[in-house]
């Protein structure tokens, strides 16, 4: 009561004359009080005992932003020092004063709502005055094709028209003249507005938004560490870290010393894991580092973690490295389908900003165009279900396999590194830890971040890997090239992530059959072209010979059928057209008779 009677007589009044003022004081502290929110015209006392509004400091972020204050409630708390409050009006549309007073406590700051006012023929106006209203509040983002706003946990919520007329409404109060009662009254956010704002894609002017990041990343092209809430203008994430106390930095430059101890602190979850070999190790190693960054890195691949039985710890390592990425709880895509249905769950998994897939429990050989797709391009474009228009969702998500004895085929290959993991007991679930590695992760996960970005930033040192990585440069200058200069030094006994390309090649069913039929139709025909027609006629009328009849046996295993089908394997000479194999290749060399003809050329 005390600080609404100074706040009236501040302004020439007093409680006893102006009761309606004295009443919407109270209002504002209470809620200040109760409910931990400071409304505008909420007075605090800056580091230099300027006296300012809430309202002020969210009209001029650039000027108050990370500035101290006196706790809002009790100003004199803090004896000789009372400095214990932290602006952060850069939260992603969530502006907020952090005091450390009594045990800490977060205020939300909240303006009060502009009042618009709907008149006939200023649709295009009012669509500009709700986007100047965004631009100021800066809680909605532009997100490919979409407006989303971020929720209070991480996730991406699309806005759509519905959503759009509630944001519309939390922003301003909307008023329109009434001819029964002859003055403004209160409506609704009017829909054809709205539906203005929506049309005006790539008119917008609103941040853009790639990923949202819940704790510290490094930039990969500079090697700049974001460490501050909010939306980070130089790469289009946002950050929401929530308490940062625990966060023990990421070294300028740092140190052979330093390095090892961030090595050391990033494995210890996972020592007791029995990965197979040190190219297991390093590709899981590389998960690890590449969930941290993830969400700035526009392309990145994907990692699997087979084992020979179940229980064997995937889903866990899953798990973990999920945590690290951000996502406490890893939410597995189980039961895929056909590609349609794989397309439809990772435009899904894409439109809300989930920071980790998880495609769990495969068996058998897996192969997926769109995945293909999906990894190695920066974004994914679809038609999700309920909505008309194709979109485009960035793909920035950490993306991990589980399964048991599972082999990736064709063009997954390249961009699926797998780790194997072989506990080499008939009971593996049995087993116990000396500690909890999900739980490790959880409870120390600025520790682990913090490391995994020394690596990282270490790496950025050290020399490139002699080979490149296609269509994943950034993530071989960063992620590949940490984990070769771990190896180099020696610090954790792993391998060149990349040497999993050469192994689920080695594994692959399509590069064997591709290597089968080179071998058996240069046998028969050495280099020179043929049609598949005149390769079935010889094969079909061969009474015996070895040769003869490996290549059919060869053309049998694309078929699925002792019955060659020339168009099915003519398309499927097209599909692995100039693909090396064992030094060999198949070469399309012109036509015959309108056929193409095929030619095995040997490159040694």
């Amino acid at each position: 009561e005390a600080r609404v009677e100074a706040r009236l007589k501040a302004r020439g009044q007093s409680v006893a004359t102006h009761t309606s003022e004295a009443a919407a004081l109270r209002e504002v502290y209470r809620l200040a009080a109760e409910k931990h929110i400071l409304h505008g015209d909420f007075e605090l006392i800056a580091d230099d005992g300027e006296h300012v509004l809430v309202g002020d400091l969210l009209d001029n972020p650039p000027k108050w932003h990370n500035r101290r204050f006196h706790d809002p409630l009790e100003p004199e708390y803090g004896g000789s020092d009372p400095r214990i409050c932290w602006a952060n009006l850069r939260a992603a549309g969530r502006p907020y004063l952090h005091s450390h007073a009594h045990g800490g406590v977060r205020y939300e700051l909240h303006r009060a709502r502009r009042t618009i006012k709907v008149e006939p023929g200023q649709r295009v106006a009012l669509a500009q005055r709700v986007l100047e209203l965004m631009r100021l509040d800066g809680g909605v983002f532009d997100r490919g094709d979409e407006l989303v706003r971020v929720s209070e946990n991480g996730s991406i919520q699309p806005l759509g028209l519905q959503g759009l007329l509630v944001e519309m409404d939390r922003l301003a109060a909307w008023t329109k003249y009434n001819l029964t009662q002859k003055k403004d009254v209160p409506c609704d956010a009017p829909r054809p507005v709205a539906e203005a704002i929506l049309s005006m894609r790539g008119d917008w002017r609103l941040p853009r938004l790639k990923a949202v990041c819940p704790t510290p990343i490094m930039e990969p092209a500079t090697g700049r560490i974001i460490d501050t809430d909010g939306h980070d203008a130089g790469t289009d994430l946002c950050l929401l870290l929530g308490d940062l106390r625990g966060w023990p930095g990421v070294p300028e430059t740092p140190t052979t010393a330093q390095l090892a101890a961030a090595v050391k602190v990033l494995w210890r979850p996972f020592e007791a894991f029995p990965f197979v070999s040190a190219l297991d190790r390093g590709v899981y190693f590389s998960a690890l580092l590449t969930g941290v960054i993830r969400p700035a890195l526009e392309t990145a691949p994907a990692f699997m973690i087979g084992s020979p039985t179940a229980g064997s710890g995937k889903t866990l390592l899953s798990t973990c490295a999920g945590i690290l990425a951000g996502d406490d709880e890893v939410s597995p895509m189980s039961g895929v389908g056909d590609d349609a249905e794989i397309e439809k769950r990772l435009l899904a998994f894409g439109r809300t900003g989930a920071r980790v897939l998880l495609v769990d429990n495969l068996n058998g050989t897996f192969a997926s165009d769109p995945l293909c797709s999906f990894l190695t391009s920066s974004t994914f474009r679809g038609r999700p279900l309920g909505v008309t228009d194709q979109i485009s969702v960035p793909t920035r998500m950490l993306t991990l396999i589980n399964g048991n004895n599972t082999l990736i085929k064709g063009d997954l290959c390249r961009r699926v590194l797998g780790c194997r993991i072989d506990p080499q007991d008939a009971a593996p679930w049995r087993r116990s830890f000396a500690l909890d590695p999900a739980e490790y992760c959880r409870s120390r996960r600025l520790e682990l971040v913090a490391a995994a970005l020394t690596i990282i930033r270490a790496g950025q040192s050290a020399k490139m890997p002699a080979s490149g990585f296609a269509s994943f440069e950034a993530w071989n200058s960063t992620v590949r090239r940490a984990v070769c200069h771990v190896a180099d030094l020696g610090l954790l006994d792993v391998a060149d992530p990349a040497g999993a390309v050469d192994t689920a090649y080695s594994r692959d069913p399509e590069t064997a059959k591709l290597g089968a039929l080179l071998e058996a139709w240069f046998s028969v025909f050495s280099e020179r072209p043929t049609t598949v027609g005149e390769v079935i006629k010889r094969v079909d009328i061969a009474i015996e010979g070895e040769r003869e009849f490996a290549l059919k046996s060869a053309l049998a295993e694309i078929t699925g059928d002792d019955r060659l089908n020339p168009r099915k394997i003519g398309r499927w000479l097209e599909r692995q057209a100039d693909r090396i194999v064992d030094e060999m290749r198949f070469v399309q060399c012109g036509k015959k008779d309108n056929v193409n003809l095929w030619r095995c050329e040997l490159l040694l």
